[in-house]
Order: structure tokens, then sequence, then C-alpha cells
């Protein structure tokens, strides 16, 4: 795939020569690759990439012609009784794609040519496959997982006087379907009893409801202005400039002030880049003084080009918890995610000292640092429980090193909720398309049937900790356990009738067999036992194929996340589909 690592060798070795180039910005022919089971070899078999030094790099595997069968057959499902005209269709069953690839191999001389064939005949395999790839700028990446299908029936230069060699090799792909790159959403608890977006313009500060704090020797003010909280470098003193740092909350717009817990999750976004030296804060668990501005009490979490750092502040006394470094840097469009305590910590009865920081860029799901205040440092209790967030404006030569603006900000309670809403689905493969829907525990999980259906799908309830994947089109595994973490005593307890009651079905003297069959693909026993028995109803509507002549249209799919928290989330991903790469 796209993603995937260099290959160890590439044919045609050379960069990219002036004609090639030429043809990929003008997207003049499509660009077609086949790429070794192990990696390590890639073939440019068509396109820009694959016209070689003929006088540096000559050895190379070229399309001598159009690649024959790349769409697929099927069969029809036909039904008909005995005094009925015609027949009945009842389904289609597509075949799988076997593709013949005429190729022409060119080498400086015979032994070279010999080492290409070599390569060449390596690089494809009957039992394990390498990737059949396909490249328009019009219509994108599609590809396929491709084996060797049968072997050349013409015969293949062997001279040593001779440069170049003409066969057929024949691929297939299993799947019946070139497949296209994932579409991925997500669906987690959004903690924003306070959220402010800025969308009102403030020139000089962040409005009423923000509190805002200067430290430093330096220049420089935060504001806010079309719909981002930003800094404006020191007026005042453009060459050799000083650092300040200001620090915005506790946020009070006369509705929310503080979370009812110690539990919180704060989240922002950035905006732009940081620069050097520059960092971008957020603050949970800040005190406040009786007008509602900050007392010097809270925790902050310090965001910079190359790290994470986490500190907890005591009357206005910076102490240092942990520093973790980070990369790459944070960047433009990714959100920040800080969790401050684990509710599912010590058998679910919770740790308001750990806490963790994640990014992403449609949701903060990756957990980049992950820590515990073991010294007990951090301000905790009543009286710590607002939030905001701040920045650094580092020292320069010229101007001031810009902390990255942030295009919104929030801030909530991560005590156990229930939440619903939709995950945005889009199918630009020209096939309907069943997704994958991975649940993340704890909580009780319900997903629609299909896009536009009120039917729900059940599942749950899943632990702490426990992850399982729905496979919804049904034709294999529809429950796939993939929890790594083990259920703790307590939960095995809880649930230890379920776990004699699976016993009780085991044959006589294979109790543990009947465990390990039901296990995860770690080897983790759910305590649930069976975790077919937690599902119901089940999926109906696939997510529809792109129109013919109209782009693909974005569909909606219910769900909701009952008896969860900040660990609880859906993700819902699936391949798109098509018949012709092109």
């Amino acid at each position: 795939m796209i993603a995937d690592t260099y290959p160890a060798k590439r044919y045609p070795a050379n960069p990219l020569t002036p004609q090639g180039a030429r043809h990929l910005l003008e997207g003049r022919h499509p660009v077609i690759r086949l790429r070794s089971p192990d990696d390590s070899v890639l073939l440019e078999l068509f396109g820009g990439a694959s016209i070689p030094d003929w006088g540096l790099s000559p050895e190379c595997v070229q399309l001598k012609s159009p690649p024959e069968d790349l769409i697929a057959g099927w069969r029809f499902i036909d039904q008909q009784s005995a005094n009925e005209d015609g027949v009945r269709n009842l389904g289609v069953v597509n075949e799988a794609v076997e593709i013949k690839l005429p190729i022409v191999v060119h080498a400086r001389n015979g032994i070279e040519l010999r080492k290409m064939l070599n390569t060449l005949f390596g690089s494809l395999d009957p039992e394990r496959t390498g990737t059949f790839s396909w490249w328009t700028p019009e219509f994108g990446y599609w590809y396929g997982p491709a084996r060797w299908f049968k072997p050349p029936r013409e015969p293949v230069a062997i001279s040593g006087d001779e440069c170049t060699a003409e066969t057929t090799i024949a691929v297939r792909i299993d799947g019946g379907f070139f497949r296209g790159l994932d579409d991925v959403a997500q669906f987690g608890f959004a903690y924003d009893e306070m959220r402010d977006d800025f969308e009102v313009d403030y020139y000089t500060d962040l409005g009423p409801n923000w509190p805002i704090r200067y430290f430093g020797q330096g220049g420089g003010y935060v504001f806010a202005a079309q719909g981002q909280l930003r800094w404006r470098d020191d007026p005042n003193r453009r060459i050799g400039t000083e650092g300040r740092t200001f620090v915005a909350g506790p946020y009070d717009d006369g509705e929310f002030s503080e979370t009812e817990t110690d539990y919180q999750v704060l989240e922002f976004q950035l905006g732009k880049m940081l620069e050097f030296g520059a960092a971008d804060d957020g603050w949970v668990r800040m005190g406040r003084h009786a007008d509602g501005s900050w007392n010097g009490y809270g925790t902050r979490i310090r965001v910079t080009g190359g790290s994470i750092r986490l500190s907890a502040f005591n009357n206005y006394h910076e102490t240092h918890v942990e520093t973790w470094p980070i990369f790459p840097p944070p960047l433009p469009g990714e959100y920040i995610r800080v969790e401050a305590g684990d509710p599912d910590a010590n058998d679910g009865e919770g740790d308001p000292r750990i806490f963790r920081v994640k990014r992403g860029w449609v949701k903060a799901s990756i957990t980049t640092f992950k820590t515990r205040d073991d010294a007990g440092i951090t301000p905790l209790g009543a009286s710590f429980r607002g939030g905001g967030c701040g920045g650094h404006a580092s020292a320069a030569w010229i101007g001031q090193g810009t902390p990255a603006s942030l295009t919104f900000f929030s801030l909530g309670d991560a005590s156990v909720v229930t939440q619903s809403g939709v995950i945005p689905r889009l199918n630009i493969g020209t096939v309907p398309r069943w997704d994958r829907y991975t649940l993340y525990g704890p909580g009780t999980f319900e997903i629609a049937a299909g896009p536009g259906s009120t039917q729900m799908v059940k599942f749950g309830p899943l632990l702490p900790n426990q992850i399982v994947r729905l496979n919804s089109d049904g034709s294999g595994k529809r429950v796939f356990d993939a929890t790594k973490v083990p259920a703790t005593a307590e939960e095995l307890l809880e649930h230890r009738e379920m776990l004699d009651e699976l016993k009780d079905l085991a044959p006589l003297g294979h109790d543990n067999l009947t465990l390990q069959a039901n296990a995860s693909a770690y080897g983790v026993v759910p305590p649930q036992g069976n975790l077919h028995q937690l599902l119901e109803g089940w999926f109906t509507r696939p997510i529809p194929a792109k129109p013919s002549g109209l782009p693909a249209q974005e569909v909606n799919v219910a769900v909701s996340i009952s008896g969860g928290n900040s660990n609880s989330r859906i993700i819902a991903s699936g391949t798109p589909l098509r018949r012709w790469p092109q």
C-alpha cells in the first residue's frame, strides 16, 4: 500500500526521470505496481515511475500491452419452479480477479537479464500474497492482495546474448474486487459541558468568560479573532524580544465553572504550527479566588514541538512531574486530549492520579503520554475542578516564537454517562460495503442496523479494557475478541455464573479447552463467557455504493453508548471496493 515501507529493491532503480515526472504531473498514464509478498521488491510496471534511465539503470519490468481480465466474473444464483417461465434471481456470487500481465523484462546484458528474471519470479508466490496496485489522479489508489495464479506458458529467453525477455504472468486477487483506502470514523464521549469556539472577536483578550494572567518580561498578548484563540507578538519590540507566558482560566460562563468530580477531560485543536521554543498549555484542576481569577493552583500539561511536560502548581510554584518526548511534532489540525484521572483503574474504583494525553487527526485517540503522580503533588479535591488553557511565546531575535492558535477548547466531567450520536460513513466504491465496528469498553453499545435504520444492534455490556470487533457482513466470524488485558479478580467473581455455565457446556474433562476456545486473539478469556450471548440483533443494510453519475454521498449510522466513560468508543471502518480500478 501507499504507506508501506520502501522496498529493498525497486525496478527501475533510478530516480524519477524528467519524462516520468511529466507523465505523473499531467496524470497521463495510470501508475501500475506489483509488490512482492515480503515487501522487498517493487516493480514499476507502468506509468511515469516505470521509465528507466537507459544508460545507468536499464533493468526494469514493463507492461508490453494492457492487462487482461481486470474485471472479475460472477455467477448468478437463480431459482425456477417447474411451471415458471424464466428464472428468479436470488443473488450474485463474484469470482476472483484473474489478471494476465503481458510484460517485457529489460536488462543491460544477458547476465543481468537472468538476475532480473530470477527477481521477477522470486517476487511471485502462490501461497503468500503481494500487492497489485493501480493509481490515477481522478480515481485515486486501488489495490488487491495478489498471489501467483499460473506459471508462464510461453518459453522465456535463456540465451546470454539476449537483453530482453517477454512473458505473461498471471496473478489472482481472491476477494474479487479492487480495494481502496479504508474509510474510518469514530464516536466517543464528547466532554464539552464547557466549550468555546472563539466565534466572537475580542482583539485584546478572550472575553468576559476568561480571566487571563501573564508572566515573564516579554510583551505580546492573547486574543480571539476569526474563530481561533491567537497570540500577538510583542507590538512594541520586534528585535531581540523576550518570552512571555499566559494562563487563561478558570473558565466561567455563568452556567459552567467546574466539573462535578476530579475526573476531567480537556480537549483542544491546533490551528497552526507551533513555532520554535513556543508551547500550548492545557490546564486541569484549577483553583480560583472569590472573584473567579486563578489562585495559583492547578495541573498544567505543556505541549511543545518535541515533548509533553506535566507540572503541578501550588501557590504559583511549579513542580515538575514528568516529561515525555513526542514525534512527530504537533501539526495543524491535530486534536490534543488530556484525561485527568482514570475511572477504570483499581478494579473500576478509579485513580485520579493517572494522567493521559492523546492526539489524533479525526479524534484524539492515540495515547501519546501516560503517567501517574505517585508523589501526590498535583492539586486534588472539590476546590480544584476548574479548567483553562495557556501558552508560552518564546524569546527570539525577530518577533517571538508564537504558540499555535486554537480552534476550540472544551472541558467536561469524565464520570459515567450515556451519549448518542451518529458516525458519518462515505463509500467511494462501486459496490455496497459492509463495515467493521470496533467497540472499546466499558459500556453497552448500540449501532443502527444500517444507514437510516431505526433498528439497533445491541452489544454488551463490555468491561473496562475489553475490545470487540463486529463484522457486519456476517460472512465470517461475526464477533472477534481483541482484548489484551485480562479481567480483574473482582470482574471474574462478578461473572462467575457465566463462566460456570460455559464450563457446563464442555465435554467431560475438557473445561480448559472450552474456555480457551472462547478466548480472545491474545488468549484472554472473557469473564462473560461466550461473547455471542451479548449480541442482540444484526445488521441489515450495507453502506450504499457511489452513484454512477454523482459524487459519493455521505450517510450517517446512529450509535449510542450507555454505562461508559472517557475510554469508551466505537470505531467504524470500511474498505471501499471497485470492479474496475480506474
